[in-house]
């Protein structure tokens, strides 16, 4: 052991008979260390259990809490032999598998915060070091320590005990995994902080015990813009109470009625529900839960419900002071729920979605700490089962993409203020009917300026999965303009579809076609209320747009940064000129002339999209400046 830890001695006990242990001897020290040598001088033979484990000798150690003590055991257990081959177990960590020690990988570190309160400070810890995956942990009494221990990295440990009034405290950015058991004896023994961008996280494989609680901060910011900023939370502890959020508005989801329900100050959160809180005249806060945290299965048979077709709705939690993986192989039990996921997003004033390895509006499948969702029971049930283990748990702020996605076509309505997304995607495993397993529902949002979607069915969807793509497959677009303007409708991840396929946007009111391969976006004059059913988006797997609308013919090219639009006859019309991010960088009119020229000296070097537009015709394609 490290001569670091001001251990000098050991102190035993009287062997266990036959085996005769005894030391050899005083510690030795040598490079660092402490070296005791115990023999035994021969033993007899004896009876024993298979699967049985003998204590030979119990060793101990003063000067540091919490005085663990050493026991020298067999490794072997066939009845009736002494191989005389030993092992090392500590704090009578009894196992009847055995577990090997070597050097000083396992003795505890105890904190001491002699230097300052940060958690990878080797000096902060006795022995010196800095804790590790083998490592069991104690963090003793604040009282009895300079600095509490704040951690702000990635840690993973063995174990952890924290004493009566001892106390660790997890930065927002520190991310501590307690791989076997976690003993808490303090009544603030573990503090996890958040800001804005980040909350710390704390997992726990093993089991939590002792009667100690801790403090889990959330921050609630106020959205760009002001106004009404709701937040839809859940709580990391059990039970609880309303009036934590003292001066807010908190509602539930009452499922058979698809509306709000307003809370009282004294109501109690249950465990892994989904609640939306507001405040009036609200800026950026921070509120503290505090209590025993949530650990272990959670959830339970028929948590779910769906009244009737209409309905089907659950705002649900993530309970867990970790962030959870709605993807993790282990952990879930999903019975009578679609695969479908959506968060509320404020500062759009709409829903995110994921489903099945995509998402829209910033919807994926990592479901943050405290962080509300919603699900739905599949159509047909009345009650579904939402249930999870630890095995969800994860630290990462990140989703996970397993592979490249193939054949998806990501759709975004936009104007300066906000913006949409949906998305119409193919996979073989799907049907063109609404699919649980692969499609997401639109969540309507009343105050969203414009909301994206397509249909299957009766289904709105935000994200539609179709089998294949057929030969001129034509899928329905909406828009919902909930204020008048100028809207733009931009496509993207197009280079995840063959060369081979052809995909279009029409505008049927106005009777424009865009091909999104050539120009993948589309601006249009939205009207407030107007038919969302404007738009229609063609897939087809050779050129169709003359089959649709008598496309005009020009010659548009670019030389020494003058573009030129050639006609077989004298053209009337205007010109626009787009940068790859579908912002418009010049408009004219043209010259009325089989040849009309325009200077783009003040252009950038760069690839532009222009489309010209010859006797209420419409031409696309791009240029390259030089």
């Amino acid at each position: 052991w490290p001569v670091s830890s001001g251990i000098t001695a050991l102190v035993s006990s009287p062997s266990v008979p036959p085996f005769n242990l005894s030391a050899q001897g005083l510690p030795m020290s040598y490079n660092g260390y402490y070296y005791q040598v115990f023999t035994s001088i021969g033993g007899n033979s004896i009876s024993w259990s298979a699967n049985q484990e003998i204590v030979t000798q119990t060793l101990t150690y003063s000067g540091l809490p919490p005085f663990p003590f050493f026991e020298i055991a067999h490794d072997n257990y066939v009845k009736d032999i002494i191989n005389g081959d030993y092992y090392f177990e500590v704090n009578g960590n009894q196992t009847l598998t055995g577990i090997l020690y070597s050097d000083d990988a396992f003795l505890p570190y105890t904190w001491n915060g002699s230097q300052s309160s940060l958690w990878t400070n080797s000096a902060n810890w006795t022995p010196q070091g800095i804790p590790n995956d083998t490592s069991s942990v104690y963090i003793p009494a604040a009282t009895s320590v300079h600095n509490s221990p704040v951690l702000s990295t990635f840690t993973e440990i063995k174990n952890l005990k924290i004493y009566s009034s001892g106390r660790l405290t997890l930065a927002n950015t520190g991310k501590l995994t307690v791989r076997n058991n976690l003993e808490n004896n303090s009544d603030t023994g573990i503090i996890i902080k958040s800001t804005a961008t980040e909350t710390g996280s704390l997992i726990t494989l093993g089991t939590m015990s002792g009667n100690g609680k801790a403090k889990v901060e959330l921050s609630l910011t106020q959205a760009s813009g002001g106004g009404v900023c709701y937040h839809y939370i859940s709580s990391p502890i059990a039970n609880a109470v309303m009036n934590l959020f003292s001066g807010y508005y908190m509602y539930y989801l009452k499922e058979n009625t698809n509306s709000w329900v307003n809370m009282t100050i004294d109501s109690t959160m249950k465990l892994m529900n989904g609640y939306a809180i507001y405040k009036p005249s609200m800026v950026s806060d921070t509120r503290t839960f505090f209590g025993e945290i949530n650990n272990g299965i959670i959830g339970s048979s028929n948590n779910v419900t769906r009244a009737d077709e209409n309905h089907g709705w659950n705002l649900m939690g993530n309970p867990y002071p970790s962030p959870i993986d709605w993807d993790a192989s282990l952990g879930w039990t999903k019975t009578n729920v679609s695969e479908a996921i959506y968060f509320w997003k404020e500062v759009s004033k709409s829903y995110a979605a994921y489903v099945s390895g995509i998402g829209i509006n910033g919807g994926n499948n990592i479901i943050p700490s405290m962080q509300a969702f919603m699900v739905r029971v599949d159509e047909g049930q009345s009650f579904g089962t939402l249930q999870m283990n630890n095995s969800v748990r994860v630290h990462d702020a990140q989703p996970f993409w397993k592979k490249s996605l193939q054949n998806v076509l990501r759709l975004t309505a936009s104007n300066e203020d906000f913006s949409d997304e949906t998305i119409i995607r193919f996979n073989p495993e799907s049907s063109i009917k609404y699919d649980a397993k692969w499609d997401a529902n639109k969540l309507m949002a009343e105050d969203a300026i414009a909301q994206l979607y397509t249909s299957a069915g009766n289904e709105n969807l935000s994200i539609n999965t179709l089998p294949e793509i057929n030969n001129n497959l034509i899928v329905p677009l909406s828009v919902k303009i909930n204020k008048s303007g100028v809207y733009k409708i931009t496509a993207s991840e197009l280079g995840s579809f063959d060369v081979g396929v052809f995909i279009y946007l029409e505008d049927i009111t106005l009777h424009e076609i865009t091909d999104l391969r050539t120009i993948p976006f589309y601006s249009f004059w939205g009207v407030e209320n107007e038919a969302p059913d404007r738009f229609r988006v063609h897939f087809s797997t050779s050129p169709i747009i003359n089959n649709i609308k008598n496309q005009e013919t020009a010659n548009i090219y670019s030389s020494d940064k003058t573009l030129y639009i050639s006609t077989e006859q004298y053209a009337q019309g205007k010109v626009e000129v787009y940068n790859a991010l579908g912002n418009q960088l010049f408009s004219s009119q043209l010259q009325n002339k089989c040849l009309s020229y325009f200077n783009l000296s003040n252009f950038a070097s760069g690839c532009y999209f222009v489309k010209a537009i010859i006797r209420n015709k419409i031409i696309s394609t791009k240029i390259l400046i030089r």
